[in-house]
């Protein structure tokens, strides 16, 4: 119930903050809509449900108000907000299709209602130069410098840290729409834990990106699973 409350006044507190540029919200979004309208009709229909689930825009506000520090909002400023928020929707889907996650501010993910191609597509972004491209390789390569991610062995444990991909990932409650937390991960047994998290790793990557496993070596015990998969596979 306190979280709820906290919630609240958490939503209760953007709104007064944001009184100042209401009209520049307005604008904004105006512009945020007009982004993601396209000739595509499906494409039109994917950005009306994305448009539906918003979520706070935190971002853009923020670049609404640094647009007032520096003189007044241009029509710059409104594009730069619009292109912020659809560059944090695209890493929320990419996030969404990756750990499977079924819903995204109670409603249901992309992928879940119209599966990963349209999610994808939805995703990807014409990218006018290579700023944003280089911003990404410093942000992978920083990743493994120390004290940049504060537990270190999150990096060590991510996709592709091992030649596969990682696992999928469970938080609380452990049963929620019908989607249980397996067993393994609830039995409190180190080894069984690490040995569960490998395998599904294994399998996401078989299933994913099977050509990693070209540049791997896979234990006996690896090699059996794969081939229990392939099997399952021909028939």
């Amino acid at each position: 119930m306190n979280n709820i409350n906290t919630k609240v006044q958490d939503i209760k507190s953007l709104k007064e903050i944001t009184v100042p540029i209401n009209k520049d919200i307005h604008l904004f979004r105006k512009e945020l809509k007009d982004s993601l309208r396209s000739e595509v009709r499906l494409i039109n229909i994917l950005a009306k449900y994305m448009m539906m689930r918003r979520g706070k825009h935190i971002r853009p506000f923020l670049t609404i108000f640094s647009a007032h520090i520096c003189g007044e909002p241009t029509a710059n400023s409104f594009r730069a907000a619009a292109m912020i928020e659809m560059l944090h929707a695209a890493t929320l889907i990419h996030d969404d299709v990756v750990d499977e996650t079924k819903l995204r501010r109670g409603w249901a993910t992309l992928h879940k209602k119209w599966k990963n191609k349209l999610s994808v597509l939805m995703g990807d972004y014409i990218l006018s130069g290579g700023e944003y491209a280089a911003l990404a390789i410093i942000d992978a390569c920083a990743r493994f410098l120390p004290g940049i991610i504060g537990n270190q062995q999150s990096v060590e444990q991510d996709s592709f840290s091992n030649g596969i991909l990682k696992g999928p990932v469970y938080t609380r409650p452990e049963s929620f729409n019908s989607e249980t937390v397996p067993d393994e991960l609830l039995s409190g047994n180190h080894a069984l834990i690490k040995e569960w998290k490998d395998n599904q790793g294994l399998i996401r990557t078989y299933k994913r990106r099977p050509e990693l496993l070209n540049n791997i070596k896979l234990t006996k015990k690896q090699k059996k699973l794969l081939e229990e998969l392939d099997s399952k596979d021909i028939l």
